[in-house]
Formats: C-alpha cells, structure tokens, sequence
C-alpha cells in the first residue's frame, strides 16, 4: 500500500467528518478541499469566533505550539532590525517600505469547529518562510508529514505553515461573475478571484474583510466596503496536501459588467503604479450552466483552452451555482 492510500484509510477511520472529506479529496487527487463550507453551518448570518490556536510543530524538536508561546520564542527573535538582521519582515520595523516590502508575518489556519451556533476558528502564528519550505517538499513526503502527524498528534496539518489569505468573488451590479487568468507567484495559470494573504495584526487584529476590500482594490481597482456592501461569506478552502487556505467571500460589487468587460478594471490597477494580477480579458459567468461546466469541466466562454480553477474560487463558484444562478 502506498502513502497515499496509507493516508487515505488512516484518515477515513478517525470517524471525523473534516478528515472524511480530506480523504476524499486525497484519493481522488483534487487539488482543493474545503475546510468548511455554508452548508455546514447553522441558517442565518455567518459570525466568525476567533480564538488563539496552536503554530506548526517542528520536525527537529518538539517546540510549545500555543500562540504566546510561539510567538515570543519562534517569531519575535527572528523579526529583521533596521540593520536587516533577522529573517522576518515586519511593518513596524524601522524602514519598513510598505510598497516594497512584506510583512512576513501570517496568521495560521489551527482549528475549525462547527458543530455550536458559531464556528470558532483557531489561529496560530507563523511566517512566510515557513511556508515557502512547505511547497518546496515534494507530494509524497508531504503525504508521509501528514500520516506522522496522524499518528503522532491525530492531526495531518501539524508540521504544515497552513497559512490564511482571502478569496473575493464579484458579481456585476447585472448579476455576473468575473474571474481572470492569474498572472504572479507560483500559482501562475489557474482562474482566480481577487484573492491575496491576510496582514497579521495580532491575534485581535484578524480581519479577512479589509484585506477582502484591500485586494479587491490593488486587484481590481475597486474600492469596496465588505462588511457593508452586500455580501456572504461563504467558507474556508483550502489545499488539500499543503494546507494554505483562503476565507472565501462572494462579493455584489455594483460595478456593472461594462467595468470588468471593457479593461477599466485594469486601467485603475496600472494608476496605483502596480502590474496586473489577471490576464485580460477577465472571464463572464452568467449562468448556472456555465459555472457548472467550469467546475466540472474546466470551460469558460470565450476561452480557447480549458483552465484549473483556484481551490478558494471553485468554493466561491459552487456557492454561487446552487444559490445565486436560477436553475
């Protein structure tokens, strides 16, 4: 029996319907997984608890993972002076360039419970490097972490970064949606929302919404107000063997199709001085039917070739299918 499969049975006999799903996705070998979805949650307005969670576990020693504990010991020591020393970036730092520099510091995904009136998220800290170690490992060794951690901890996420970003699906003031080509970064190829990692601001500054109205402006040069505009967040997705994952939301832009169909969207981007994330042109989706074929078949009107789709967009599109497109 190979990894994969190791990981698959070991995963489906917890008994935890998250885990389940994983395997699902494992087995199949889907490049998204949804973390936590609409339909998993009570009816009514979506309210997001936030409490501290736990970092990643390390692989050479067994470190305190609780988020104080982390943080003091694992992030702040490496933070950069303004001599440059350190390894993570941060805004405060003494010439901190916020439009050439990043802040290295992120949120991680910990825990997602939904089984009370309100989801609770955990979130732990980490960092950029942490991550970018994370892609370099090849498939089958990350299915191997995930299985140790199984085993070890009853958790396969445990030595991953799992960092959050957010994910804004639009929809035009006529009632469709505008995905594009994703154009920078290492994800380069698939259709994409607006979509970009959340700024870490401490545990009590975590807010997908403003880096949801963030991106939506240095993406597609709009300026938006999330929380007040209409909206549904719609859930956490995430990928399936590394663990990055985006809080998604569908967003009613009131901007009419004209906006994203004629390349204004794009002429906004290039006034902020910044280059394109998306290919133009952005693709329409207009119908049920035409989401649907995108989702399963990877065909958008006015394509010449069949596109994936971004894990964070696919849950944004198959909310919009069963709730917003008529049948």
């Amino acid at each position: 029996m190979g990894k994969k499969e190791e990981l698959v049975k070991k995963l489906r006999s917890s008994g935890r319907k998250d885990y389940i799903r994983l395997a699902d996705s494992i087995e199949n070998d889907l490049d998204y997984y949804h973390d936590m979805r609409t339909s998993d949650l009570p009816k009514g307005k979506t309210e997001l608890a936030i409490k501290k969670g736990n970092a990643n576990q390390h692989l050479d020693e067994i470190v305190d993972t609780s988020y104080d504990a982390y943080y003091s010991k694992h992030i702040q020591p490496n933070l950069k002076d303004e001599k440059g020393n350190g390894n993570i970036d941060y805004r405060d730092r003494q010439g901190f360039d916020p439009s050439k520099n990043f802040d290295d510091r992120k949120y991680r995904l910990s825990s997602v419970e939904i089984d009370g009136p309100k989801p609770i998220i955990g979130l732990g800290p980490t960092h950029f490097g942490q991550f970018h170690r994370d892609r370099k490992i090849p498939l089958e060794k990350r299915l191997e972490l995930m299985e140790k951690g199984l085993d070890e901890h009853g958790d396969p996420w445990i030595y991953f970064a799992r960092p959050c970003g957010v994910a804004v699906v639009h929809v035009s003031s006529e009632g469709n949606v505008w995905i594009g080509e994703r154009t920078r970064g290492d994800d380069e190829g698939p259709l994409n929302a607006v979509a970009g990692q959340i700024d870490y601001y401490g545990i009590e500054g975590f807010n997908p919404y403003k880096n949801g109205d963030n991106e939506s402006f240095e993406e597609y040069g709009i300026s938006l107000d999330i929380k007040n505009t209409p909206h549904q967040f719609v859930g956490i997705s995430s990928n399936p063997t590394l663990g990055d994952c985006d809080f998604v939301f569908v967003v009613y832009s009131g901007k009419p199709d004209s906006y994203y169909e004629s390349g204004e969207w794009a002429n906004n981007v290039k006034a902020q001085g910044r280059n394109p994330e998306h290919k133009q042109p952005l693709y329409k989706i207009s119908s049920k039917k035409e989401c649907i074929d995108l989702l399963e078949k990877g065909i958008v009107p006015g394509a010449k070739r069949p596109f994936a789709v971004m894990y964070s967009t696919r849950l944004g599109l198959e909310w919009l299918s069963e709730n917003h497109f008529p049948d």
